[in-house]
Order: structure tokens, then C-alpha cells, then sequence
């Protein structure tokens, strides 16, 4: 009698817990983006699995709407959808924080005139022809100035109470921005001979960088351009005279960019100009000799992020690069290690 009562009892636990393994696994999705055209207005179609809650705002130069999507927690929907009709570009997604998507919708020309209405499970953005005729005169301007100047919307909350209102804020992803300021140390290997033999093997240089992303906005690939200085002592095998080596490098190279979490690996290919002048001392013939040239590169890496503006980041590039001086090859190529601090801009 005492086994029959425990059987029903113990199915009965693992049942709930099923229920609420179950309940606490099923995630907010953002599962579809859909584009419908009228006669006199187009609406953006966004669709999720759970009601949602979102902030908007316009932003110029390019013209674009910015809608920040709460409590997103997974993005199945296309990261790129081109639409180059009724006066839209283009809509792309992406994460930006850990439960937030940001969806932004790029304009041909000026910002439409648009309405936003909540779904069951998402949101509808009905837009306006811009040339539909106004009802009252006065009423034109509006639009004009929302175009001028942009207009933060006040935010406006699912029937469904967010239940991260309560939490700590989640943390950033850390998503590389449009453009980037980097500064730190580098650490150049020489791979001449002549070089290693005077200089020793390395040199500590000082490196600025700046990243920027494609004009025409291709997801993961951004656009790389550095610079680089060292100044190095050494001495003659000889009689031990001393040498001084003074060596700049400007760097520009594409880059394929992922991010996952706090961290952002790439893999990039570019090209450098060398160029660099050696001091001799006053017991020889010549004061000093020095050339330039060009050549290539590939690199590799990872930023690591702190917040959405502040990362540190680590890179190692490969140096080819070979060029002639009085009948002499001299091979300018090497191994770069370099660290930074990225300052990230205009999100």
C-alpha cells in the first residue's frame, strides 16, 4: 500500500519539473521580417514568439529609424533584407545586447512618415507615401523637421510586464561599432638579417589604428588602416660604433569580423608601406642610408569587450616585404605582435 502512494506521488514531482525546465527553456525569437506594399503605404512586418517591448529613434546622415527590440533572446530572422522600394533602402538586424535586437530601416531619401502598432507578437510599421497630399496645410512641416532634427519616441510597453525590468541590467556584447580608435604597444621581429645583426631581433614600436565599416554596410567586413613608429639603437660587429634605426609603417587591410558574447575574432589581408633610415656615426663615409617600399600582409586577432564603447584588443600580423638598396636586397619583412585599447564610435 505504502509502494502505490509514492509511485503517483513521485511521477507527479518529476511532471512539474518537466513544467518548469520547460517553461524557463522557451525563448522570445525574432523569427521574421516581412515587407507588404500598398497603393498609398508599406508596412515592416515584425515578427516574434512572445509579445515584446521597444524603444525608437530616428538618426540622419545616413536617414534611418532605430528600433531597439527588449527581451529578444534569439534572432532567426534574415541579419540583411534589401528592399529599395518605396523610399526604403534596406533593413538590417543584429544583436545588441544580450536580450535586445536593434532593427534599422535606411531610407532612400528623407524619413517617411510612419506609425507604429503592436501585435500579439511583434510590431507593424505602416509608412506613408511622401508625396500623399496633407488634409490641413499647416500639418506638412512636421515631417520636415523630424527629418532635420532626430526625435527619440517615448517608449511604450507590451501588454505582457517584462519580467527584466526587476534585473540587473544584462551585459553588452561588446558588437564592434562603425568606427574604432586604437592605441598601444607593437612588437616587431625582424626577418633581414642585416637588421637582426645590428638591432638584435625585435623592436618596441608605438601603433594608432582606425577601423571603419563598408560604406554600403556588408555585414562582418570592415575596413582597417594603421600606423606605426619605432626608433632603434645599435652597434657596428666591428669596432662597436653606434647605429641608430629609425622605422614607420602605414597599414590598411579588409577584415571579416564575427562577434560572439564579449568576444570578436578576425582574419584580414592588406598591405604595408615601409619606410625607414639608418644613422651612421661620423667616422663613415655616408651620414646614413634609408628607403621604402611596399608590400603585403595578413593578420589576425580578437577584441575583447568591455562595454559597448571600451575593448582591448590583441593582433599578430605576417610582413612581406623586400626591396633593393645599392645593388643589396634588403628584406624589410617580419612578425608584428601588437595590444590595444579600442575606443568604439557611432553605434
Amino acid at each position: 500500500m505504502k509502494k502505490s502512494l509514492t509511485v503517483p506521488t513521485a511521477a507527479a514531482v518529476l511532471l512539474l519539473i518537466c513544467s518548469l525546465i520547460s517553461a524557463q527553456t522557451t525563448q522570445t525569437e525574432l523569427k521574421g521580417i516581412n515587407f507588404v506594399k500598398g497603393d498609398q503605404d508599406a508596412v515592416i512586418q515584425i515578427e516574434c514568439t512572445k509579445p515584446i517591448t521597444y524603444e525608437s529613434f530616428s538618426l540622419l546622415n545616413p536617414n534611418r529609424l532605430v528600433l531597439d527590440l527588449s527581451k529578444i533572446e534569439k534572432i532567426t530572422a534574415p541579419i540583411l533584407k534589401e528592399i529599395n522600394d518605396f523610399g526604403i533602402l534596406k533593413i538590417t538586424s543584429a544583436a545588441q545586447s544580450a536580450e535586445t535586437a536593434r532593427l534599422v530601416v535606411f531610407f532612400l531619401g528623407d524619413i517617411l512618415s510612419y506609425q507604429i502598432d503592436e501585435t500579439d507578437t511583434g510590431l507593424n510599421l505602416t509608412f506613408q507615401k511622401a508625396d500623399k497630399p496633407a488634409v490641413e496645410p499647416e500639418k506638412v512641416a512636421a515631417p520636415i523637421k523630424t527629418a532635420v532634427q532626430p526625435v527619440r519616441e517615448e517608449i511604450r510597453t507590451a501588454k505582457e510586464t517584462p519580467l527584466t525590468q526587476t534585473k540587473a541590467a544584462a551585459p553588452s556584447t561588446g558588437r564592434v561599432s562603425d568606427i574604432s580608435i586604437s592605441v598601444g604597444p607593437g612588437f616587431y621581429f625582424f626577418q633581414g638579417e642585416e637588421f637582426e645583426t645590428l638591432y638584435a631581433k625585435s623592436a618596441t614600436s608605438i601603433r594608432g589604428e582606425l577601423t571603419f565599416t563598408l560604406p554600403f554596410n556588408v555585414n562582418n567586413l570592415d575596413i582597417w588602416v594603421g600606423v606605426s613608429h619605432f626608433a632603434k639603437t645599435g652597434s657596428t660587429s666591428l669596432y662597436a660604433e653606434d647605429l641608430k634605426l629609425t622605422w614607420t609603417t602605414f597599414s590598411g587591410a579588409l577584415r571579416f569580423i564575427r562577434t560572439f558574447g564579449r568576444f570578436s575574432p578576425f582574419v584580414g589581408v592588406g598591405a604595408d608601406y615601409i619606410s625607414y633610415e639608418e644613422i651612421y656615426p661620423s667616422t663613415f663615409i655616408v651620414p646614413s642610408v634609408g628607403g621604402s617600399n611596399i608590400g603585403a600582409h595578413i593578420q589576425g586577432g580578437v577584441y575583447v569587450h568591455i562595454n559597448d564603447a571600451l575593448s582591448v584588443k590583441g593582433m599578430i600580423r605576417y610582413l612581406s616585404n623586400t626591396t633593393t638598396s645599392n645593388n643589396f636586397e634588403i628584406n624589410l619583412g617580419g612578425v608584428e605582435y601588437s595590444f590595444g585599447l579600442v575606443l568604439h564610435l557611432n553605434l
